[in-house]
């Protein structure tokens, strides 16, 4: 098997920022999810969060999975604010290829719910025939 990700063709850049919602207590959220298509490519390019109480950094932690397991430090458990909503900050990208799925996982051990958000952007695009 290789391992090698060729580099994206048919380049797209897509921005989600600003996507927002609530997390209860206690709880384990998929907050985003991306199923990548055979003979494609993604990478996640840039990363911010942020949640409307304060006091809750550090109950709050955010996960970078691909294909179920946590991405190297510090993207397997963010629990301060990282980048901002916008301008999310620029990061080593995450990559993922066909027929994987890469998440962002969010647990919350405050006691209370929660308002939070998510600024991210990627790269996608089929690779190299």
């Amino acid at each position: 098997m290789n391992n090698i990700v060729e580099p994206i063709i048919e380049e797209r850049s897509i921005s989600r920022d600003l996507a927002a919602g609530t997390v209860a207590i206690p709880t384990v959220d998929i907050f985003f999810s991306e199923e990548i298509p055979s003979r494609s490519q993604f990478e996640l390019t840039h990363f911010a969060n942020f949640i409307d109480v304060p006091a809750a950094w550090g109950a709050i932690t955010w996960s970078v999975r691909v294909n179920g397991m946590g991405v190297a430090p510090p993207f397997d458990a963010i629990k301060d604010q990282y980048g901002l909503a916008a301008e999310p900050r620029p990061i080593v990208p995450i990559k993922a290829r066909g027929g994987d799925k890469i998440e962002i996982v969010i647990s919350n051990t405050f006691p209370a719910t929660v308002g939070i958000g998510l600024a991210i952007r990627f790269k996608k695009g089929r690779g190299k025939e």
